[in-house]
């Protein structure tokens, strides 16, 4: 499989999600063709694969960085659900830095979580959609999952003509009926 344009601490949990979405063969193929350019990254099916694999992949990696976030400790679990969501936003974007992914600003809005992606220096700004579309199912997952099962509306504002970023995933703090 060609090198993909992901983080490492992903890279892993994003071919066993889309694995688990597409099986094996699928899944290299779809990665190949996405980096190659014979898919666009904006194609409503290709983001939809993105976003089904970024929620798989979610819980891949939430197996192996369970314990090194402290995310299994008693402290954490009993944390309120809004308290947790937001330490958990903020491991996963230590995660994505430490890993020369792009840059992730996080706020703390009154009403909603606003993660605002920009390139790393050492990375070209265009990308293989990995920043965007699969991040975006990852966080509908981690909130699901922080959020004891409940919903959140994880929303994502891109160019999706150009899919460069910056791009914008907002996440509202109420859960959804």
């Amino acid at each position: 499989m060609t090198d993909i344009n992901v983080p490492e601490c992903h890279k892993e949990h994003m071919i066993q999600g889309l694995i688990e979405v597409l099986g094996t063969i699928e899944a290299f193929t779809f990665l190949d063709a996405l980096h190659e350019g014979g898919l666009e990254p904006y194609d409503l099916a290709t983001r939809g694969i993105l976003i089904r694999g970024g929620r798989a992949g979610f819980n891949y990696w939430l197996k192996q960085n369970l314990d090194l976030l402290g995310w299994n400790s008693l402290d954490f679990r009993m944390h309120p659900v809004k308290n947790k969501i937001l330490n958990g936003l903020q491991g996963i974007v230590q995660q994505i830095e430490n890993d020369n992914g792009p840059r992730v600003q996080l706020v703390n809005a009154p009403k909603q979580w606003k993660l605002t992606l920009t390139p790393h220096p050492d990375t070209a700004s265009h990308h293989t959609d990995f920043s965007c579309s699969y991040l975006l199912g990852f966080l509908q997952e981690f909130c699901r999952w922080a959020g004891l099962g409940k919903f959140y509306f994880v929303n994502l504002q891109s160019d999706l003509e150009i899919e460069k970023l910056p791009c914008e995933i907002t996440i509202r703090k109420e859960p959804l009926d």
